[in-house]
């Protein structure tokens, strides 16, 4: 399927989803949520498990987001998927003071009010970004506690810009190996 020209993308709140074979591009805001939609844990027990593989993202303002306060047990597995934010996305229309429209790219994940982010297993995708990425794997490790543990293993990360400082993560709830940057 096609998602295409919209200003927030999908809200994933399935449980047991397989999103696969999908173009996500051009989302002005938010490309796909990936918080639980409601309380879902109190209903199934335990938390949901999301799939999302063999994709192409692309030109969204903030490609993974999390929002919402629901708390989490759910894991994404994000793998074999293509996430490109070198394209421009508008971001400002033209006016009498500024007759200039306004764009910026996009970043790889982000979120609205420090929600927990879900456990999270990303492997054998390809990130590529035009902006500066901040972290050498463009704050995918970010969200990794105890209870949401994250593993990032053989993905390439491809920074058009100067690569971020790399700095080792400390943390027994962070797994990360193998990936090309």
């Amino acid at each position: 399927s096609e998602f295409t020209e919209g200003s927030d993308g999908l809200y994933l709140g399935g449980v047991g989803m397989r999103f696969h074979h999908n173009l996500v591009y051009n989302m002005h805001d938010d490309g796909i949520y990936l918080s639980p939609m409601f309380q879902r844990h109190k209903v199934f027990g335990g938390g949901a498990t999301l799939h999302l593989y063999q994709n192409y993202f692309g030109r969204c303002l903030t490609m993974l987001a999390f929002g919402g306060t629901e708390p989490t047990h759910d894991t994404v597995y994000f793998y074999r998927n293509i996430v490109d934010l070198r394209a421009p996305i508008w971001t400002g229309r033209p006016s009498a003071k500024s007759p200039k429209s306004i764009s910026q790219t996009g970043k790889l994940t982000g979120d609205h009010g420090s929600p927990p982010w879900p456990a999270m297993v990303a492997y054998h995708n390809t990130f590529v970004t035009a902006s500066y990425g901040y972290t050498p794997d463009m704050w995918m490790a970010r969200g990794a506690v105890k209870e949401r543990p994250r593993k990032l293993f053989n993905n390439i990360f491809l920074h058009a810009q100067q690569l971020p400082p790399v700095s080792l993560l400390d943390s027994p709830d962070l797994q990360v190996d193998g990936n090309l940057y």
